[in-house]
């Protein structure tokens, strides 16, 4: 905190996050480099979409054809855990919306590659990745620029640990199922295999969610903070009395909310319809199935559905906040807008500038809203 942060220059490299553009090019998720030149072959864009689509489709038909067979081996050969656990139907549904969800993700970012629509989306994590200098994003505050880039920091090395806790979960859940119903012979040459796909899967459904979540966090707060600079300003100016540049402020106003629109236009409005329609359906069927299942759920199965039903609600909540409270800082500024102009109609200090200054408002605002 003692390092000065100069607005004009990029930020200093013990305060850079080198890799704060890197994580969804490495991971296989979207097809630009973002500057990242050492992503795994495991994470190559083809196999991760693959494994998706078929762990996607094996969920989807098992959850569609629940009792299609009654031969123990047809349910051992694809990996059907489920129903070694008492829960074909239930898993399976739930697992098919999942790995939708992710895939239709996936293919939003090669839909913009292949339409050239670059993540400009970025910028704010390559200011922090010391490529260009805050100023040239709309951050000029030095005490602002330290905190988003601790916030940044810190959340994702959360995602880095959660990532690895529930990739875990994953793998132990169906180790022990094999270990458990199958014999010795079987496991080794069938569940061990079925066990490592379906682990790699999980984590590529895993950081494809968190990190996009803390991406739409971060970009959030970026773009809060820019309107709370200048709710700030106002403020002060209606706290002093004194007169501000409209005509500045307007115009600020206007670049943050054309920004707003291009990254919604390009990614993040289809992003959160995916995942509002996906987690729903996840969240209706987890509490139906939770409520209505009856004796033939068994307590690993509640225990799985329960989770569910916490963790899905607590990432909508996410999501609501971290939206509402940019809308809310937006709204502000219309208010403090009204509370200026009443200020300047009642002090005399304002009489002589103030009809200069509405004539050019009005005219800005004109060309804005044409």
């Amino acid at each position: 905190m003692d390092i000065e942060l100069n607005s004009n220059e990029v930020i200093p490299e013990k305060w850079c996050i080198k890799d704060a553009t890197h994580h969804l090019y490495r991971l296989g998720i979207s097809l630009y480099p973002n500057g990242c030149n050492n992503r795994s072959i495991i994470f190559h864009p083809i196999i991760v979409l693959f494994l998706q689509i078929m762990n996607w489709i094996r969920y989807t038909y098992s959850a569609l054809n629940p009792y299609v067979s009654n031969n123990y081996w047809d349910y051992l050969i694809i990996g059907d855990f489920g129903y070694f656990m008492n829960g074909r139907f239930h898993i399976n549904l739930i697992g098919s919306i999942i790995f939708q969800m992710s895939i239709l993700i996936h293919l939003l970012h090669i839909l913009s590659y292949l339409m050239r629509k670059e993540p400009t989306y970025m910028r704010v994590f390559n200011m922090m990745s010391g490529s260009i200098s805050p100023k040239s994003i709309g951050l000029t505050n030095p005490m602002t620029i330290k905190t988003i880039i601790k916030k940044t920091r810190f959340a994702l090395k959360v995602t880095a640990v959660l990532t690895k806790v529930y990739t875990t979960d994953a793998f132990f859940l169906s180790f022990f199922v094999f270990v458990f119903k199958v014999s010795f012979t079987e496991f080794v040459f069938i569940g061990v295999p079925h066990t490592i796909i379906f682990t790699l899967a999980v984590k590529f459904v895993l950081t494809n969610l968190f990190y996009h979540i803390i991406y739409f966090y971060i970009i959030s707060y970026y773009l809060k903070l820019k309107l709370n600079q200048i709710n700030t300003d106002l403020r002060f100016a209606i706290k002093m009395k004194i007169m501000v540049n409209l005509n500045i402020i307007s115009k600020t106003l206007y670049r943050i909310y054309c920004e707003i629109n291009e990254f919604n236009a390009k990614f993040w409005s289809k992003f959160i319809f995916i995942i509002w329609m996906s987690i729903s359906a996840v969240i209706a069927n987890s509490i139906f199935m939770f409520t209505f299942g009856g004796n033939k759920l068994n307590l690993n199965i509640r225990i799985i559905l329960f989770i569910v039903m916490l963790f899905g609600p607590t990432l909508l909540l996410i999501l609501i906040e971290t939206g509402g409270s940019l809308s809310l800082e937006a709204k502000k500024t219309y208010k403090l807008f009204a509370s200026y102009k009443f200020v300047c109609m009642r002090n005399n200090i304002f009489v002589i500038p103030r009809t200069r200054y509405a004539i050019k408002v009005r005219i800005n605002l004109y060309f804005i809203l044409k």
